[in-house]
């Protein structure tokens, strides 16, 4: 993973994502998510890791938890830390590879990485911080990640209407794809299919939930569309809510949501 990569994005990330309608309707699945965890569970201490600019730090934080908040760019951090003044929030600069070295001695309740954290790690590197997780939530504790899925029904009819073929089918590639986050800035980044980001972590934890997040609502990219458009990303918004409770939108979605169990 290139820090570098992301520090070009952090003082754009907000504007670009975070605060678009598409990005605003994904965040809220998985928000949704996590307040039915929170409400059943009521953990007390979150650790975030790829946290950003601090957006689902700031939101945990607001809903009680002691927060840890960690990301490997030094930008991003800086925004986090501006973003939570006052909050409680701890703020560590790691990346999602190193973290059992940043925290060695710490447990927590609930490990989150939101919007594709994990697509920046290949396989070996997915399993091996598997391990770390399980070490790093108490018992009984959960794992939630979002993750890009390698198959993705908007981006494939979108880029086959401009005859793109090679962007429509990117995510099937056997190896990394170069994603591009600024100019002369790409990042290699990973896609997986539900079950096998499950598979990638089978011996250390359990999967307890999947959901889509970006089955009928459309990628990021797309915002400027759809801003101009509100009615018909509100009709997305709902066919999305209708399919909540169903997996199977998982494995066409922009993301999908998995949730674990520590075994």
């Amino acid at each position: 993973m290139n820090p570098a990569a992301f520090d070009v994005t952090a003082q754009g990330y907000d504007k670009e994502f975070t605060e678009t309608a598409v990005g605003r309707a994904q965040r809220a699945i998985t928000h949704r998510y996590l307040s039915e965890l929170i409400e059943q569970r009521a953990p007390k201490t979150a650790l975030e890791l790829n946290c950003g600019t601090g957006e689902d730090a700031l939101w945990l934080s607001q809903k009680g938890l002691l927060v840890t908040a960690t990301d490997i760019s030094a930008e991003m951090v800086a925004v986090t830390t501006q973003k939570t003044v006052g909050q409680g929030v701890r703020i560590l600069q790691s990346s999602i590879q190193d973290i059992g070295r940043t925290l060695p001695h710490e447990r927590y309740d609930l490990i989150f990485s939101n919007f594709g954290g994990y697509n920046c790690l290949r396989e070996s590197e997915i399993v091996s911080t598997g391990a770390t997780i399980h070490k790093l939530l108490r018992p009984g504790g959960h794992f939630v990640a979002v993750v890009m899925g390698r198959c993705c029904a908007w981006e494939m009819a979108y880029f086959l209407a401009k005859f793109k073929f090679g962007s429509a089918f990117r995510r099937f590639s056997k190896g990394p794809v170069q994603a591009r986050l600024a100019e002369g800035r790409y990042q290699d980044t990973y896609y997986y299919t539900p079950g096998h980001f499950e598979h990638l972590h089978a011996v250390h934890l359990k999967p307890v939930r999947r959901l889509a997040v970006g089955a009928y609502l459309p990628p990021s990219y797309l915002d400027p569309f759809f801003a101009k458009r509100p009615n018909l990303l509100a009709r997305m918004e709902r066919w999305e809510t209708r399919a909540y409770n169903q997996r199977f939108p998982a494995t066409f979605s922009d993301h999908f949501l998995v949730a674990f169990q520590r075994k």
